[in-house]
């Protein structure tokens, strides 16, 4: 019986010690490796093209913009909120430039923070954390947030930095929950005003019953090209100051 239960055992292990090698080398030969990929684009007889890390694409992007050896009056820092707007159109007395990067969060921002030195700016207008702030926790988010605020300060120390609210999503979005959303304003309100920095509520100039008007976006977050006169006059005193 013990020779039997012993024999049932080794079989057990060595069992689990295929299938850990298995999803290894799967792992390892499709994932890491682009197997796959390498060869679908062999079999219908085309170049193959490897994906480019996300970490290639801003190191790239912040080379690109240092080596343009240019100075600017403001930038516009941010995620895809940022991204969609027309800054430069909105402001033509002014020399701006828009980093907003999509779908990055406040971690994946401070990457891009050398990019802002680069361009020398009178102002920086921040808007960030969106992204990720679904599941993620308030004690989480303050403590990156503030090391974003904190690494902008640090590396431009002579611009002005305006940290914008995150704006609301519509009724019917399941991105993030609005209250959320207002908590997390709260704690960038307090970074601000820790800092001595000027907090802009571009929120509330957007909310209705507690959220984003359906109208004001194409899809339940992202402003439609109207909707953003509404952040170009909630922050045009700041930038003709």
């Amino acid at each position: 019986m013990k020779t039997e239960t012993r024999y049932k055992l080794w079989i057990g292990i060595l069992a689990g010690l295929f299938m850990l090698s298995c999803c290894a080398l799967y792992y390892v030969v499709f994932v890491r490796t682009d197997f796959s990929k390498r060869m679908m684009a062999k079999i219908n007889h085309k170049p193959y093209v490897p994906e480019r890390r996300d970490t290639d694409c801003v190191a790239s992007w912040n080379n690109c913009i240092s080596k343009l050896d240019m100075a600017v009056d403001v930038v516009f820092f941010g995620d895809s909120e940022t991204a969609g707007g027309d800054f430069q159109e909105a402001f033509p007395n002014v020399k701006s430039i828009n980093l907003g990067y999509i779908g990055e969060d406040t971690k994946g921002m401070l990457r891009r923070v050398d990019a802002i030195a680069a361009v020398q700016p009178k102002k920086i207008f921040l808007m960030a954390g969106i992204n990720g702030l679904k599941n993620q926790t308030m004690s989480d988010f303050e403590h990156w947030y503030a090391v974003l605020v904190d690494s902008i300060c640090s590396a431009v120390p002579a611009a002005e930095l305006y940290v914008e609210s995150i704006l609301p999503v519509t009724a019917s979005s399941d991105y993030c929950d609005n209250q959320k959303i207002r908590e997390a304003n709260t704690i960038i309100e307090k970074i601000a005003a820790a800092r001595s920095l000027v907090y802009v509520d571009v929120h509330n100039a957007y909310v209705v019953d507690g959220a984003l008007p359906e109208n004001l976006s194409y899809d339940g977050l992202h402003l439609t090209k109207e909707a953003y006169d509404i952040w170009y006059n909630s922050i045009v005193k700041y930038i003709d100051d």
